[in-house]
């Protein structure tokens, strides 16, 4: 049988945990551009200019705002890119075409 004081005490620890603020281990943990880099081996400069691709979160407003990135998301969306991917092998030339060319304009011929 328990006493009514280990009562008292399970009970006032019990309020305290539902007062405590809820557990955000769930929500997913933003990380730098660094540390994206390193994660698939490529550069920052690389990261920066495929945010977009990669999900990336913009904190701030300004010219240049933070970037911060899901890891889970930005490998999912890597996958999905790679598993899409129409163009050619790694090491394979695609051939040149106007539409992938700034060509410049020729006047007076």
């Amino acid at each position: 049988m328990i006493d009514d004081e280990t009562i008292e005490t399970i009970a006032r620890r019990v309020v305290q945990l539902l007062r405590a603020e809820p557990d955000d281990s769930a929500a997913p943990r933003l990380v730098s551009a660094s540390v994206i880099a390193e994660r698939f081996e490529v550069s920052r400069q690389w990261v920066y200019e495929n945010a977009n691709r990669l999900g990336a979160v913009r904190l701030g407003t300004g010219a240049r705002p933070r970037l911060r990135f899901d890891p889970v998301l930005a490998a999912s969306l890597l996958e999905d890119r790679a598993g899409a991917k129409s163009g050619p092998a790694r090491g394979e030339r695609q051939p040149l075409t106007s539409d992938r060319l700034d060509l410049i304009p020729l006047r007076g011929l």
